[in-house]
C-alpha cells in the first residue's frame, strides 16, 4: 500500500482501520458514502447471492461461497457489526485536529452520489 501512494496523485478504496491510519495523514480528500443501512445491506446481501450464484472469479481464483453469506466472516454479517459503529465514529474522527486537513465529501444517498459524479464532468483528458 505504500508503494502504491508513494507518489502525488492516487486513490485508495476502502474503509478498513489499517488503512485510516497509514494514509490518512496524507490524503486530502476523502468521499464518505454514507448510505442508508437499508442500502447498504440489501446490496452487500444482493452482491454476495449473485456472486454465490455465477461463481464470479474476485482476484486470482477466489470465488465466493456458501460461506460468504453466513457466519462470522460473511460480508452481511460485517455490515451489521460494523455500520453502526462508522455512523457514530466517522463524525467524531472527521472532526479531531488530527484530521483537520482532509476535504470530507458526505454523500448519504444515490442522488448526492450522482449530483457530485456529474459536478466531476468529462475527466479524460487527465489521462
Amino acid at each position: 500500500m505504500l508503494e502504491a501512494t508513494s507518489g502525488d496523485d492516487w486513490v485508495v478504496c476502502g474503509n478498513y482501520r489499517f488503512a485510516r491510519e497509514v494514509l490518512w495523514g496524507r490524503v486530502d480528500t476523502v468521499v464518505w458514502l454514507d448510505q442508508p443501512f437499508h442500502t447498504v445491506f440489501l446490496r452487500t446481501l444482493w452482491r454476495t447471492i449473485k456472486r454465490i450464484i455465477t461463481r464470479e472469479e474476485l482476484w486470482g481464483t477466489n470465488r465466493e461461497g456458501f460461506e460468504s453469506l453466513v457466519g462470522p466472516d460473511s460480508m452481511p454479517w460485517f455490515v451489521l457489526k460494523t455500520y453502526w459503529r462508522r455512523k457514530r465514529e466517522y463524525p467524531e474522527i472527521f472532526s479531531s485536529e488530527e484530521y483537520s486537513h482532509i476535504n470530507v465529501i458526505h454523500l448519504k444517498n444515490d442522488s448526492e452520489v450522482k449530483e457530485w459524479l456529474n459536478s466531476l464532468g468529462d475527466k479524460s483528458d487527465l489521462e
